[in-house]
């Protein structure tokens, strides 16, 4: 794999919103979640809650399932971000990676040392859209996905499935379940063409506290 498919996938499948899961033919959840019968109500009230989000710090822990590896693999961290066009995404444990948004410029940083994203070109803008799009809320008027909506007794679940042929090519869905409670976003998970998935979940957010900017410009 190529460098520049290789910080691609990382940046992508790394959350890229809080915001703004798991829709297998049988669902492995406590409870089964139905077809909403009034998508856009429910879009809108996840529409609202994300426009209320100035900014917002979390924490996440990150679970991989590989096929071709006997146990998950575990990670965790922490997700910073200010509206409109500011994040950062650290990976703590095991190793750090950090990846930066501020504005137009995408940045990543990976064992202390940073890699060149520049190369990628559109990659990597595509990355920096795709992240933001997820944080804001944007990803219900993004036609680079097909949506579906379900919700059982506590929680909604958006599943979403690329159009876009590079993404389509590897990512079988996205899946964001939010919490019906505050409609926060509580896991998200990507299924890969070949069976593999990556779940993340997010826990003690801070929602529209003071941010120091430089996190967002140093590693």
């Amino acid at each position: 794999m190529n460098s520049v498919m290789k910080y691609r996938l990382k940046a992508v499948t790394v959350f890229a919103v809080w915001c703004g899961a798991i829709l297998l033919p049988a669902w492995s959840g406590a409870q089964e979640f139905k077809k909403v019968t009034d998508p856009d109500a429910v879009y809108r009230e996840l529409r609202q809650n994300s426009e209320r989000i100035n900014s917002l710090e979390a924490q996440f822990r990150e679970v991989k399932y590989l096929s071709y590896l006997k146990e998950p693999q575990k990670s965790s961290g922490r997700f910073v971000y200010e509206k409109k066009d500011k994040m950062r995404w650290e990976q703590v444990v095991p190793a750090s990676y950090v990846i930066l948004i501020n504005g137009s410029s995408l940045r990543v940083n990976d064992g202390g040392k940073e890699k060149n994203v520049k190369s990628a070109g559109p990659v990597a803008g595509m990355v920096r859209e795709m992240l933001l799009m997820m944080v804001n809320g944007d990803y219900q008027n993004s036609r680079g996905f097909a949506k579906e909506l379900y919700q059982n007794s506590a929680h909604y679940l958006v599943v979403m499935k690329p159009l876009e042929k590079r993404l389509k090519q590897r990512f079988e869905r996205l899946e964001m379940q939010f919490s019906k409670n505050g409609a926060g976003l509580r896991q998200l998970t990507f299924f890969e063409k070949g069976g593999d998935r990556q779940v993340m979940s997010f826990h003690d957010e801070k929602i529209n506290g003071a941010i120091n900017q430089a996190l967002f410009t140093q590693f």
